[in-house]
């Protein structure tokens, strides 16, 4: 073969390996493992024991408070790819509602929902 006809051959080959090459972006994160709230106030914390498959997110968590007992909770939600949202059911009965997103792959924050009150929240993975 002359060089003249390994150029195509040549060109046909780099136009292949570009066309493969496309990027996909970063991958996305995950909300599987352990999740503790940065502490906003003396003795109350909050841990998540989260998993996640295909955007659907389960769980449990622990609580403190600093003038009652601990406790239990039971996480149910999703994470899109953009958006998390959990729902929150503790042993008492009671609700909260979590939406936020991912600050990079240990770091989510968002809005904390409960008996009608928010307030701004994030978590760090253990």
């Amino acid at each position: 073969m002359n060089l003249m006809q390994r150029r195509p051959v040549a060109l046909a080959f780099l136009a292949m390996l570009v066309g493969c090459g496309g990027s996909s972006g970063p991958p996305p994160f995950s909300l599987t493992g352990d999740w503790s709230q940065v502490e906003r106030f003396s003795g109350v914390s909050l841990v998540l024991t989260l998993t996640e498959q295909n955007g659907s997110v389960g769980g449990t968590g622990t609580y403190t408070l600093e003038l009652g007992s601990p406790g239990t909770l039971q996480v149910n939600g999703t994470d899109d790819g953009s958006t998390i949202a959990l729902n929150l059911l503790y042993d008492t009965g009671g609700t909260a509602v979590f939406t936020g997103a991912f600050i990079d792959a240990n770091d989510f924050s968002g809005t904390w929902t409960t008996n009608g009150a928010s307030t701004a929240v994030a978590f760090k993975r253990n």
